[in-house]
This record gives C-alpha cells, structure tokens and sequence, in this order.
C-alpha cells in the first residue's frame, strides 16, 4: 500500500488535542503520552522521544486502525517542533519503516543489536552530551542541514527530507556490517557513502576553518567569559560557586558552548541565538542555559530556582509591555498543566521559560523573551535566582491574647520552594485554632532593584498562591521602590531590598525578629480583632443575661469603652512609616469596620434587651394589678355571701317579731282572744296593728332587697370567674 507521509512543525510546547485524528502522531511535542502522542518531556521515565517511540508499543492503535481501513491513498500526519533536532530524525525514520513494513510497532523494524545503539546514541545526544564538532561526524552534518535557509518552515522540511536521507545510510550499514562503528566521533566518510549528501562538502570547510578558533578568539575579545557564578547545590541545599562559559554577545561560531565544555570544562553555559538590547522597543532574547552533562558535578545542580526567576521577570516585563499595547504576547487563559509547569510562576501562561525535568536546560518561551539579555546575565552573575533570607513568625493564642512565636528560618531558599512552604503553612492554619496569623520576611539581592515594586509585589501573591494578573490591589502597600507589604486575614508578608534599606531597618529588627515595631503593632492590631470578633459572638449567646441583669449591660459597655480606648492608645505612633504601615494593616483587616459593626450590633441589642425588660416589667405589674383585683373579688364575693345569709336571718327576724307583736297588741282588747276578729271590732288596737304590720313589712322589705341584692351579685361574680379561667 502506498503511503503518503506529511509533516506539520508545531510551536515548541505545544499541545495535542484532546481526540487526535487516527492517521496523526504526535512525536516529540504534544505535551503528553497517549495512543498517537510521543512527548517524552512529561513523568514517563524515557530519556528520549526515540525511546518513547520504541517502547510505548500500545499507542499505535489508531493508525494501525487507519491504515487497515485504507487501501490506497493513505496519508499519515506526523507532527513535529519546528526546528527538528536528531531525537525527531530517529523518531520519523523508525515510525516510516513500522508502516512501510506493515508491522504493528517500531521496535518489530530493527534488530535488537541495532536498537540498542541507536537508543544509546539517541538518549546520549538529547541529553547534551557526546556531540563532537571538529570531525564531520554523524551529529555535526545534523548540525549543518538546512543552515543556510532562512525561512523556517523550508529550513525544517529540509532537515527532515535529508536527515532521513542520512538516516537510511547509517542504519543499513549497522545492519550489513560486522563491524562495531562509533557514532559519537567516526567520520561519516569512513562508513557510508557520502557522495549522497549535500552539505557534506561544507561541513568539510567549516571545520577546516575550525569553530575551535572562533570561540578562542570570542573568549579573546571578550565575546564569551570564563567565570565562577553560583548555582543551587540540590544535595547540600546551598549555593555553590562553578565554573560557568557566558556569551554575552552572539557567538562568532556554530555551537560553540560545545568548547566550553570540553575544553575548558565549564559546569554551566549561557549560549544566546537571540539578543534583545537594553532600553530596546524592539527584538527579543532567545537563551539557552545548560549544564554540562559530561561532567559528574553537574548532577549535583539545579536551574530550577533561576528558570522560576526568569519566568517571573518575564511575566512583569510581559505586564509592562501590555500597559502600553493592551496586549500580552502569550496565552495567559490555560497553562501548560504538567509536572512543575502548572506551579506557581509557570502555570501563569501555556507559553513559559522551559525547564527540563531534570532541571539541567532552560531555554527561552516559543515567542521568545523580551527580557533584555543583560538583565538575564545580571540574574545569573548575582545569585538572584534565591532569596537571601525568608523567615516566618506565628501569632498564636486564644481569648484576645496574643503570642509571638518562632515558626521557621528558612535562610537561602529558591522562591519556587519559598511559595509552595507558603501556602503549605497558610493550608495548616484551618487545623490549628490557637493559629491566628502568620508573619513571613523575606530579602532578596539588590540586582532586582530594575523590577523593583513590580517583583516584590509578584513574590507576595505567588506565596499566597494568587496571579500576578488576577489580585486585589487593596492587599498591597509599595511602601517605596525596596519594600512592599502584603497582608490578608492569614498572612502579613514583608519583602524587602537587603541593602541601604531605611524603611527595612525602622520596621524590622534582624537579630530578634519577633521584637520588632511591625510585629509589635501586627500583634496589637490581631488582639483587637481577636476581642472584638469574641464581642461580637457572645453578644448573641449573652442576650438572655442582659435581659434579666441590669449589670450585664455595663460590662458590655464597660468592655467595649475599654477595647475602644486601648485601639485609640495604639493608633498614636510617633514614627511616621510605621504609622503609615500600622494603618495599612489596620485597613486591610477590616478593624474599624469590624468594631463600628460590633459596636453597633451591641448598642441595638443592648437597646433591644432594655426595651424588652422594660416590657416584661409593666407586664409584671399588670399581672399583679390583674390578681389584686381578682382577690379584690373573690373577697367581695365572700362579703355579699354573708350579707345575705344576715338578710336572711333578718326576715326571719322582723317576721318572728311581727307575730310576737300581732298577739301582744291583740291581748290588750278586753274580753277577747286575740283572734284578728275581736281586733278588728276594736278601732284602737286594729289602728296600732296596722301601724305595727306596715313598720315589720317596710323592714322585712328592706332585709328582703338587700338579700336580692347579695345573691345576684354572688351570682354575677361566679360568671365572670369562670370567663376568666376559661
């Protein structure tokens, strides 16, 4: 089946799609190892992206898929980094002989022998080393394809087409011959034919004009120096002087840090391609820094912390070119989201300063930098890359009192590290309920004084893990152009010039940090926040108390008076700055509106609770007016009963005494019984009857309306009783 093979040459770091389309493969870029994606950049453990193609056999599936469901015409994407480099050449040239062959996977297409070597040399080349320049060797015509074509897409295209053309050569000589042939440094002449390759002829001149003598005479023109700069010793946690080859201006040569490490055997090199000038609106800066992978004391080194400062100094260059064009030059919406890269400063863009795994190469963004070149020389030459002293301070205690205690001296620490303790610690206060707040110092080299505010600023949000681009100005005070303070409800962050620094020497004491004026007044400020949130969450739970003591209500005055007075006292500071830095914080914790909120909400409660007794009070007195009449009643009730019972008694009385009188005055007419007819025959006793009869009725009459009177009001006081207990 005839296959078609194109090439398609992707930015450096860029991304592969989520779905990639069954006939494409991703070699040596994609940022991530999936079927039809080959970048050895991520955690896989492979020192190459020859490896990854040879030994990843289960990401074939879907071309294999493809190339069975076609059977003709088939054309196979493969996508490349522009700029080819040898670990793609091999890439391409063993993934060609898999589908040409149809077998299932690479490594079906070389003889175990074979594939050994080509691993060896392959993984051997990525990591810098074994590259030899002076011979025409297998790397050094590598190194000349395409040199001449400017245009870049042309340049990488040529590198492929006779790159494989080479490739093919090389390998079936392997294949044929008994003979054991040293890539690294064996001419090409001596084991293939050459009369095939076209940039053979030139590679022959140049190195009889040999590169050797353009870098000694750059080192005599001071092109290139030769000096000792410091560098992070991973094993003892330390800065370390090495040996290091700095260019700073173009080199006259090809690769010629490649003499700098084998000649003068420097740890590190600073090659630049590109070099952008200070105080320059245009041109950008593209650097490559690496440690030699030849030399054994280079494991023992880091570029992690300089690459972290650099990306930095890239995102406040970037910030204050975007201040002009409202425009940034690289895509601040994703990050790149693997390994380091999606740590603080690099997950800030999906473009930034490339770090190798290992930590052994950093090169410049894909858009290249805008850094000026000597600003990047002074990070390097000035041991900027780490901080010359980061230390914190807890402030712990509980019940409105204070602490001041030792928490951590870090010392000389990169900023990538300094950033993930940071909020290491600032995530452990939410389990500590004794831990109100934290107090970080850190100093760093006066070679940052050209990013000045723009740097301190940066190294604070990056510990408390916010964007530079996204924040709240309101937590920052540029006190001047060497010190900035950051603070938030967790943390206060000092970040300070470490020399010739005023404004650092009348806020901190270096000997005994926990004394100085900051910390004092940072303490003083926490206290009254502690008192006055603990006001605030009582007055709800104490409101039953005031209700029912009078007393409760002057101790709350009493406190609040008192806290009120002794915030008055601590806003009286003499020293100007201090004065400045104390409002600051004061501000940013949000102390007077919290106390005019506790204030408030304790003068409405207060006010609530006395009208609330107030109420309860009168209501006392209406229900004791309420019972006194109900008493009043009842003792009202008991005095009509009686009355009647004496009405009563009375009737009966008067009725007794008008019969007893009856036959008293009957007795006196002579002759007679008594009876009412011998009365009636006498006019005088029938008159006194009578006279008598009517006084004992006019009383019985008398008894009978006050007996009437007594039982009907007995009777009405009994209803409304029962109305009033129901």
């Amino acid at each position: 089946m005839n296959v078609n093979f194109r090439y398609i040459f992707e930015k450096k770091g860029a991304i592969a799609p989520a779905n990639i389309l069954e006939n494409n493969l991703w070699v040596d870029v994609g940022n991530t190892e999936k079927d039809g994606a080959f970048d050895h950049h991520q955690d896989g453990g492979f020192a190459s992206a020859f490896e990854c193609v040879m030994k990843r056999t289960d990401c074939y599936e879907g071309v294999n898929a493809y190339l069975k469901s076609k059977h003709e015409n088939a054309e196979v994407v493969i996508h490349v980094h522009e700029y080819p480099d040898i670990d793609c050449l091999f890439s391409i040239f063993a993934i060609k002989r898999m589908i040409q062959g149809g077998l299932s996977n690479p490594a079906e297409a070389f003889d175990k022998k074979i594939l050994d070597i080509l691993l060896d040399y392959v993984n051997t080349i990525d990591s810098g080393r074994g590259k030899c320049i002076n011979l025409p060797t297998l790397y050094s015509y590598f190194c000349k394809i395409g040199a001449g074509i400017e245009d870049l897409q042309k340049r990488s295209q040529e590198y492929i087409d006779e790159g494989l053309n080479l490739l093919g050569l090389v390998i079936v000589k392997l294949e044929d011959s008994t003979e054991v042939v040293d890539l690294f440094e064996t001419p090409l002449e001596r084991y293939i034919d050459i009369s095939t390759l076209k940039y053979y002829s030139d590679l022959q001149d140049d190195i009889q004009r040999l590169n050797f003598a353009a870098y000694q005479n750059d080192k005599k023109e001071n092109r290139v120096k030769i000096k000792y700069v410091n560098l992070w010793n991973v094993v003892n946690r330390t800065m370390e002087p090495v040996k290091a080859a700095i260019w700073v201006d173009l080199p006259s040569g090809e690769d010629e840090y490649i003499f700098a490490r084998n000649e003068d055997e420097c740890v590190l090199t600073v090659y630049p391609y590109k070099i952008k000038a200070d105080n320059s609106q245009e041109g950008v800066t593209r650097a490559i820094i690496a440690l030699n992978p030849d030399l054994s004391e280079s494991k023992k080194f880091s570029l992690l912390p300089l690459a972290e400062v650099l990306e930095q100094c890239e995102q406040i260059e970037e910030e204050l070119l975007y201040e002009q064009t409202r425009r940034y030059r690289r895509d601040h919406s994703r990050s790149r989201e693997d390994g380091r890269f999606s740590e603080i400063p690099f997950y800030e863009t999906d473009d930034p300063w490339y770090i190798a795994e290992k930590g052994d190469i950093i090169d410049a963004p894909r858009a290249d930098s805008i850094i000026p070149y000597s600003r990047i020389l002074s990070i390097i030459e000035n041991d900027s890359s780490m901080t010359k002293r980061a230390g914190f301070l807890r402030f712990a205690g509980e019940s409105g009192s204070i602490n001041i205690e030792k928490a951590e001296e870090l010392g000389e620490i990169s900023f990538g590290e300094l950033y993930k303790k940071t909020r290491e610690k600032i995530s452990k206060m939410q389990g500590d309920s004794s831990l109100q707040h934290l107090f970080a110092f850190v100093k760093i080299d006066p070679s940052m004084l050209r990013y000045s505010n723009n740097w301190h600023k940066a190294c604070c949000l990056n510990m408390v893990g916010k964007s530079d681009l996204r924040f709240s100005r309101d937590n920052i005070l540029q006190i001047d152009y060497r010190t900035c303070l950051y603070t938030d409800q967790s943390i206060t962050i000092l970040v300070a010039i470490d020399r010739r620094n005023q404004s650092l020497s009348s806020l901190v004491d270096e000997q005994t940090l926990e004394n100085s004026r900051i910390c004092v007044d940072l303490k003083n400020i926490l206290e009254h926040q502690s008192k006055l949130r603990s006001i605030g969450v009582s007055l709800s739970e104490t409101i039953q108390k005031i209700t029912q003591e009078s007393k409760e209500i002057d101790r709350f005055n009493e406190d609040l008076v008192r806290l009120s007075t002794r915030i008055e006292e601590d806003d009286l500071i003499a020293n100007s700055l201090e004065q400045e830095v104390y409002a600051f914080i004061k501000d940013t914790l949000g102390i007077e509106s919290l106390k005019s909120s506790v204030t408030t909400s304790a003068q409405l409660l207060i006010k609530n609770a006395e009208q609330l007794r107030d109420r309860k009070a009168a209501e006392e007195r209406h229900a004791q007016e309420v019972r006194k009449e109900i008493e009043d009643e009842k003792e009202a009730k008991r005095d009509s009963r009686i009355q009647a019972g004496i009405g009563l008694v009375t009737v009966f009385t008067v009725f007794s005494a008008w019969t007893d009188a009856f036959d008293f005055i009957a007795k006196l007419v002579p002759g007679n019984d008594g009876g009412w007819s011998d009365v009636s025959s006498c006019l005088p006793v029938l008159i006194i009857e009578i006279i008598v009869t009517m006084f004992i009725l006019y009383l019985g009459c008398v008894a009978g309306k006050y007996v009437w009177q007594a039982w009907k009001g007995t009777a009405y006081k009994e209803e409304n009783d029962d109305s009033e207990d129901s």
